[in-house]
């Protein structure tokens, strides 16, 4: 133990690296070459070797004994033998049955073109563009490796597509020349070019607004593959005489339920509803469309209506209702003994209040009013009809 001599630890020294100009490592240049450069330099030779094999054992053969077959020309010489096949399978009157058939259906300007080129296909071929023959190339050449250049592919347009100029022995019995063209007679062909393109539909008849069946003329010309529904369209058929009997001047006597109002608040009297004219908006489609006028019931629903405007409308016109209402304007409800003219108003006022408590017309008006949330305009009109209710009087109802 007395051989350990203990020394005097000095502090770590932090680790150093070189220097780079860049702040990059530097790069590693390889001597050597690569295993990926040698393994594609060994199957580059292989194939060298197996291709130079294949030309020393392969002849020479020039390209008329290989012949390049041309797709659409292989195509069209297919079908042309089908056809042969089936002309030569079939009666002469068979073959006469479907040609009368192709002309009374095809159009005569398209017969006469497939006439005029089945003639120029049917001619024969001059010996200067039978010799013109191709240079003859190696079999190597002609089945080159796909790799040693890129595959193209063309596609000939309808009209750039050369016309077969190889010569096709026909039948004579089968064939159709210049003989048989000039063999079609042309009555035939101008009495079916009438029946040959698309029908005309038929006429529909002449609309007439004054007729019973206009609706469904109307349906019929513009609509006939649409189901027809007629109860859709009764509010354009004219007005039942019944449905307007409710105020109708010849009437003895009125529910108050009954009685019609303008946007003004004013009672309209059975006797001019009917005469006031349409442009004034006071028309609608309810119980009585000829009549001029709103109830107290149909204000009722159109002050809980989903449409803004027609609420307003509805608030504003029932407020100006309870302000006459309220001074006494239809009669004063306390009267309603007293006889003549001033006890009938005071059933008449009666019969109106009945009619606001039943339909809860200050439910709706100070139930809209009281909102601080949803359409201004809407909540200011009922602001206003209950403001106008309250300066009429501020009859107290169970609803308020």
């Amino acid at each position: 133990i007395g051989d350990v001599l203990e020394r005097e630890p000095s502090a770590p020294k932090p680790p150093s690296f070189k220097s780079k100009v860049t702040g990059f490592p530097a790069h590693k240049k390889r001597t050597g070459i690569s295993k990926f450069k040698r393994n594609r330099s060994a199957d580059g030779g292989a194939q060298d070797e197996n291709t130079a094999v294949e030309r020393q054992h392969q002849p020479n053969i020039s390209t008329k004994e290989l012949p390049v077959v041309d797709s659409a020309d292989f195509e069209r010489r297919q079908i042309d033998e089908d056809n042969r096949k089936r002309l030569a399978d079939m009666s002469e009157a068979e073959i006469e049955e479907e040609r009368k058939e192709l002309f009374a259906n095809l159009n005569p300007a398209f017969i006469q073109n497939l006439l005029r080129r089945s003639n120029i296909e049917d001619q024969p071929v001059s010996g200067s563009t039978q010799q013109q023959q191709p240079p003859a190339t190696s079999a190597a050449e002609t089945t080159r490796c796909p790799s040693q250049g890129p595959r193209k592919v063309s596609f000939a347009l309808p009209d750039e597509v050369p016309e077969e100029k190889a010569a096709h022995p026909t039948a004579e019995r089968h064939s159709i020349s210049e003989s048989s063209d000039s063999a079609i007679p042309n009555t035939i062909i101008q009495e079916e070019t009438p029946h040959m393109h698309f029908p005309k539909p038929p006429t529909a008849p002449e609309l007439d607004p004054n007729s019973s069946s206009f609706l469904d003329d109307l349906h019929e010309k513009y609509f006939p593959n649409l189901a027809h529904d007629p109860s859709k369209l009764a509010w354009m058929t004219d007005v039942n005489p019944e449905e307007n009997s409710a105020y109708d001047p010849s009437q003895t006597g009125l529910d108050p339920a009954e009685v019609r109002f303008s946007f003004k608040g004013e009672l309209i009297p059975p006797s001019k509803a009917k005469t006031l004219s349409t442009d004034l908006g006071l028309h609608h489609h309810g119980d009585a469309p000829s009549v001029a006028g709103y109830t107290i019931a149909e204000l009722a629903m159109l002050a809980r209506s989903s449409f803004p405007a027609q609420r307003c409308i509805a608030f504003q016109t029932l407020g100006r209702i309870l302000y006459r209402l309220g001074v006494g304007e239809f009669g004063v409800e306390s009267n309603i003994d007293a006889p003549g003219l001033e006890g009938e108003k005071a059933m008449l006022a009666k019969g109106l209040w009945t009619a606001v408590k039943y339909n809860r017309v200050m439910d709706t008006l100070t139930e809209e009013a009281k909102k601080e949330k949803g359409h201004r305009t809407a909540i200011a009109m009922a602001q206003e009809a209950v403001w106008n209710w309250r300066r009429g009087g501020g009859r107290t109802l169970e609803a308020v």
